[in-house]
């Protein structure tokens, strides 16, 4: 009898030995696989887009050296208001304080906020009319011949959330 007892505990102690370590294993596996802008993500699949916008295929990557912000292309009605193209969780957009580059106009800077993402800072940007689309892809040959003539805008969004830096900007 009590040989079976230990040996019982024993083989107890190997299989709740071996049911953590997977766990722990799992675990990890997710951490690792989890892209670094994954709340980014998150929030930037969650804003409504205005009518007539339309994401372009292949445009989400991120800028930096961390790969934990998002910027994501949309083509659309040329002169529309970024408020009234882009909405989503508790977004609202204030004035915008850059300079405009050599590419692109920024039009709105805002702030939205969701539970799973928590704080999401959001710039949406313009690619100027009258140069060259540079990296945008995605564009069919009637969308750049339209983006060449005024007809539509490519805007470009730009997420970055806290949660994505570990909870601090």
């Amino acid at each position: 009898m009590r040989r079976s007892w230990v040996i019982g505990a024993v083989v107890g102690g190997v299989v709740v030995a071996l049911l953590c370590c997977g766990a722990l294993a799992v675990g990890a596996v997710v951490l690792w696989w989890r892209p670094d802008n994954a709340h980014a993500l998150a929030y930037a699949d969650r804003l409504t887009v205005g009518e007539g916008y339309q994401r372009l295929p292949g445009s989400d990557w991120s800028d930096g050296t961390c790969g934990c912000n998002l910027l994501r292309s949309y083509v659309g009605p040329a002169g529309a208001d970024p408020a009234a193209v882009f909405s989503g969780p508790g977004l609202t957009f204030g004035p915008v304080d850059r300079a405009p580059d050599r590419f692109w106009d920024h039009l709105a800077e805002g702030e939205g906020r969701t539970t799973d993402t928590g704080a999401c800072r959001l710039v949406v940007k313009r690619l100027r009319h009258g140069g060259s689309l540079g990296r945008v892809t995605g564009l069919s040959a009637e969308q750049a011949q339209d983006w060449y003539a005024g007809a539509v805008d490519v805007l470009e969004v730009y997420v970055d959330c806290e949660r994505d830096h570990g909870g601090a900007w």
